[in-house]
């Protein structure tokens, strides 16, 4: 006899569902022991709640699809009895009401094997409130966090000016199919400020992807977004506005309830082993609300990423920091890492505070931006300088481009230039490869 089943020891559970669902339970319960061992189960609906307070041991609840949960009605007898939420598809919605049940989780169930249903159901309830309700809860939310994360849910706009009394957001309904963005009065979905008239870029809804396509030439969409469609992290460029593809708010705060609900005492990184992507782990280390140093290695660079209790803390590759280091490792080749737990960060620098779903965001642009010009970066031991004479004919000069033709002009060898401007490196390659293409810069000795 399963040890798990025999815990029940023929106590009561009502279980909330159709006739068919608990049919199943029952099924299930009986496949895993004997009839002895079996749970009692009472078929019962809310309005039974009353009476399970004082017949019941255990609550079950079925959740269909799309439908809340029934937290009013089940807020005050969770408090008293220990229950499982059992879901075919959660929602990040159903999964923040769960958060709400004392002493209740949830488990997932695609309505075959109820056998397999009942065991998961018995491993929950045979130590309710224990440690093992944070974690199985948090694996499902988590899961949905990973899945969901990097769809857009809502375009903003992030440099919009103060003054600016419409909403500076704009939702994605995938309903519409096709949404377009377009300049003030031009009938358009969403309207900024813009020198021509009419729409300027349309999403199209294709195969649960937003495929972007610019109308006006001054539109500058992320690479590849036409062939693999937009990902929450996103930017577009519309002449000097700049809109972020956002993912779902619910999403953003699930992560921050992950976060906020995770134990801080020290991760369980056995399971982390096999994971040979240093994106991944770091995903991994974030969510498991991880405290200590990550140290990485690739040929000669080294460098140190800080974790507090589930937040990117603080990061150092060489001579640089911060997001501008955090950016450089994500782009060294082949690297090798080693964490060590224990809260080493450095009180006297600045905390980048940077949880699962930003995180998530920082990579899909890193990864997009570098596979654009990672084919054309200048080596590092090269010396570069500005020549002059094209130098003077130009009409006009962004703060960006200002910047890495005054580190040009100071250091000319590459690897200083990426060191010691304030930049992001892609942001410095970017600038370094048009000026290489303009002969603005020339290779020197």
């Amino acid at each position: 006899m399963d040890p798990l089943v025999s815990t029940f020891n023929r106590k009561r559970l009502f279980a909330i569902g159709t006739p068919e669902e608990c049919r199943a339970l029952s099924w299930g319960f009986r496949q895993l022991g004997t009839q002895s061992s079996s749970p009692e189960i009472t078929e019962a609906s809310l309005s039974d709640l009353r009476a399970a307070a004082s017949e019941a041991d255990f609550l079950v609840c079925f959740v269909d699809l799309g439908q809340p949960v029934p937290v009013n009605a089940l807020l005050e007898i969770s408090k008293q009895i220990p229950g499982v939420i059992i879901f075919t598809q959660p929602t990040p919605t159903q999964l923040l009401s769960v958060f709400q049940l004392s002493q209740w989780t949830a488990v997932t169930w695609d309505g075959s094997s109820p056998d397999h249903l009942c065991l998961q159901v018995t491993k929950v309830l045979s130590d309710a409130g224990s440690l093992l309700r944070e974690k199985t809860l948090i694996r499902e939310a988590t899961k949905i966090v990973r899945e969901t994360s990097r769809t857009p849910s809502f375009v903003e706009w992030i440099n919009a000016p103060i003054s600016r009394k419409a909403s500076t957001e704009f939702s994605l309904n995938p309903h519409q199919i096709s949404i377009t963005i377009g300049a003030d009065n031009s009938k358009s979905h969403f309207e900024i400020p813009s020198a021509t008239s009419g729409p300027l870029l349309e999403l199209k809804f294709v195969n649960d992807r937003w495929i972007p396509r610019a109308i006006d030439p001054g539109v500058v969409l992320p690479p590849n977004a036409q062939q693999e469609g937009l990902r929450a992290g996103d930017i577009i460029k519309i002449g000097e506005i700049i809109l972020a593809l956002r993912p779902n708010h619910e999403i953003q705060r699930l992560s921050q309830v992950i976060h906020q609900s995770t134990p801080t005492e020290a991760a369980d990184l056995e399971s982390l082993k096999e994971i040979t992507n240093l994106e991944d782990y770091l995903q991994n280390l974030l969510t498991r609300s991880a405290t200590g140093e990550l140290q990485i290695g690739s040929g000669l660079k080294r460098a140190s990423i800080f974790l507090h209790n589930g937040s990117l803390d603080q990061v150092f590759a060489g001579p640089v920091s911060g997001d501008k280091a955090l950016e450089r490792i994500l782009t060294w080749s082949k690297p090798i890492w080693k964490f060590r737990s224990g809260d080493f960060s450095l009180s006297d620098q600045p905390s980048l505070k940077i949880q699962s779903t930003d995180f998530s965001i920082f990579c899909v642009q890193v990864r997009r931006n570098w596979s654009r010009i990672s084919a054309l970066v200048p080596p590092m031991n090269i010396n570069v300088d500005v020549d002059p004479s094209k130098f003077s004919r130009l009409s006009s000069v962004t703060p960006t481009q200002s910047r890495v033709l005054a580190a040009v002009s100071e250091f000319r060898l590459v690897r200083d230039v990426l060191n010691y401007c304030p930049l992001r490196d892609l942001e410095i390659y970017d600038e370094l490869i048009s000026f290489r293409k303009s002969g603005l810069i020339r290779i020197s000795k």
